[in-house]
């Protein structure tokens, strides 16, 4: 019931979006006991962990990535074709992806998710924008907004609670 809790579960569930695998485990407090039929106790179960046990503001925004994921699902084969063949990597750090801009050496906050998104995860409570360090050589566009950027540069970026910063490289 925690607003905290919430904006947690919102900012995980973004993350996993962009995760070679998006496997969002948890144990909801308060235990339920579970009974059979014939009233003997079985293992017991974690409170609701579905998108909608957490409320409607939660669940809209975990909805709209669990569809983000989705329409991900193409990109992320091909992601894993390519990983199995020549053993490149899904999560790519920024200098992996740009050897070339020292800019990119030191980032750890950051990421490339294969060739083509940036993803910029939101890790602090409370958070509502950040900096995101824009990799030279290419143009980004939001992929929530549509915005364009060049690159080169380091951007302030808005992360309301229903998003966090994504740019696809062009």
């Amino acid at each position: 019931e925690s607003p905290e809790f919430r904006e947690l579960l919102v900012r995980w569930f973004q993350w996993g979006c962009y995760c070679p695998v998006m496997r969002l485990h948890g144990d909801r407090r308060p235990v339920e006991k579970v009974f059979r039929r014939d009233g003997t106790e079985v293992l017991s179960s974690g409170s609701g962990n579905e998108i909608w046990s957490c409320g409607e503001e939660t669940e809209l925004i975990l909805e709209k990535y669990l569809r983000r994921r989705e329409e991900l699902r193409d990109y992320i084969r091909d992601l894993m074709h390519t990983a199995h063949l020549q053993g490149t990597p899904l999560l790519r750090a920024m200098a992996y992806e740009f050897p070339e801009d020292e800019a990119c050496a030191g980032l750890k906050d950051q990421y490339m998710f294969g060739s083509r998104y940036l993803v910029a995860p939101v890790l602090y409570a409370g958070l509502r924008r950040r900096d995101v360090m824009l990799p030279a050589g290419c143009s980004w566009r939001n992929v929530d907004t549509g915005e364009t950027y060049a690159g080169g540069r380091k951007v302030t970026l808005p992360a309301p609670l229903d998003r966090i910063p994504v740019l696809e490289r062009i």
